[in-house]
This record gives C-alpha cells, sequence and structure tokens, in this order.
C-alpha cells in the first residue's frame, strides 16, 4: 500500500489508468471537465505497474482501472465518480482537495484571479457517460 500512498500523497487528484481504456479516458475527461488538472499513471507505461495494479485490488479495486483519489482518499472506480456527480458532489470534493477554486456549473477557477468558461459538465454528461457505458438494448 506504500506504493500507492506515495503516489497520491500530495497530489489533489490521481486517475491510476490503462492506455487502452476507454472508462479511464472517459474518467479524465470529465474530472478535466471540472478545470483540475489529475495526475494519471498508465499502469500499463509503468515498471511497477503490476505491482501497483494488485495493490489496488487489495484496496478494493474491482477491477483496478481507472481508480480515482482525491485528496489523497480513494474514491473509487468510475461508477463511483458518477454517483458524485449525479448527486452534485464531485464538484465540492474537487474544491476540497484544492484541485479547483470555485465551481458554479459554467466557471472554474484554479486561482483566485484567473477564471475560464468552460462547458456544463452537470448531470446531463454524466448520464451520457452512464449511457455509454451501460448502453440500453
Amino acid at each position: 500500500m506504500d506504493i500507492v500512498k506515495g503516489l497520491v500523497q500530495e497530489r489533489s487528484v490521481v486517475i491510476f489508468s490503462k492506455t487502452n481504456c476507454p472508462v479511464s479516458h472517459t474518467m479524465i475527461q470529465l474530472i478535466s471537465g471540472f478545470g483540475a488538472n489529475p495526475t494519471v499513471y498508465e499502469l500499463d507505461q509503468l515498471p511497477n505497474g503490476r505491482d501497483i495494479e494488485k495493490v489496488l485490488h487489495t484496496m478494493g479495486c474491482q477491477p483496478s482501472v481507472p481508480s480515482i483519489f482525491i485528496g489523497g482518499n480513494l474514491v473509487g472506480g468510475p461508477n463511483d465518480v458518477l454517483s458524485l456527480q449525479v448527486q452534485g458532489r464531485l464538484a465540492q470534493m474537487l474544491m476540497d482537495a484544492g484541485a479547483i477554486w470555485l465551481w458554479n456549473g459554467n466557471y472554474y477557477c484554479q486561482t483566485e484571479s484567473k477564471c475560464n468558461n468552460v462547458p456544463d459538465t452537470g448531470v446531463k454528461l454524466g448520464f451520457s457517460l452512464i449511457s455509454i457505458m451501460f448502453p440500453i438494448i
């Protein structure tokens, strides 16, 4: 567990991913859509990626990617993150972790003096992500 703790410590958002995982890419885009700059570890590109993956499994990450940490704490996988998004709690978690300064649904501020207009990544995006992951037959 120390290897994962060392990687997530002192970083506001960390995503463990694999380069060929579309769900990981979707989670990275969702978090980035708030204006956060997540640290992404591509496990299939790291020499100790398999060891990290085993640790993530022991921490309860099933499957191991994507695994999302916010504020040094394990949030979980994509279902957990989408749940937080649908509940309207994800933005607050990102603010609490210092990943973003301010969020009102349309603007984010990474510093007190620099705000940018970004696309709305509200509940509608969360539902579209769910429908992509679990298409209706």
